[in-house]
């Protein structure tokens, strides 16, 4: 199917963000075209909750409940009253969502930033070892060029040399 020039397809919104870009840039403006080989779908949900889309809804909806009635009519009051009732226990609904997330979020951030932390002690006590078995591989290398009357260079060497057949034979 197309629409006048437009071919409507599955590329469609493709080249016509492509077309924009391109328009746009000519014209002066600084725009920057996002990336069109790493795009990846994400789900209806998982975009809400990444825009905080309820949150933003809920104050759009309530904007002019803000504005205040003036009337002496009872059925008119009456009936605002239930409105407003109402749009309480939905926003009271909303606002329970929107602090679970909340404290979700604030959890999984608490253990992540524990986890980051033991993280890092472990990378701290991996490195003081590697530290520890580099100087033991150094003092070992001394006394056995000692030993064999070989220099320290040469036999770093010949273990070496023998690391890596050994190496190549286990590929």
């Amino acid at each position: 199917m197309s629409i006048g020039k437009v071919k409507i397809g599955k590329d469609s919104y493709r080249k016509l963000q492509d077309n924009f870009y391109l328009y746009m840039t000519k014209s002066g403006f600084n725009l920057e075209r996002g990336n069109k080989e790493e795009n990846e779908h994400i789900l209806i949900e998982k975009l809400k909750k990444i825009t905080n889309y309820e949150t933003q809804e809920m104050f759009e909806e309530t904007k002019h409940y803000e504005q205040e009635k003036v009337t002496n009519d009872i059925e008119i009051m009456r009936n605002d009253y239930k409105r407003v009732i109402k749009k309480f226990n939905t926003l009271a609904k909303r606002y329970s969502n929107i602090k679970n997330i909340v404290d979700e979020t604030i959890y999984k951030t608490e253990q992540i930033q524990l986890e980051n932390y033991n993280l890092k002690q472990e990378n701290e006590k991996l490195k003081q070892e590697n530290a520890r078995l580099k100087d033991y591989i150094n003092k070992t290398f001394e006394y056995v060029s000692i030993l064999f009357d070989f220099s320290k260079d040469r036999l770093k060497r010949l273990v070496n040399s023998f690391i890596n057949k050994i190496n190549f034979k286990n590929r």
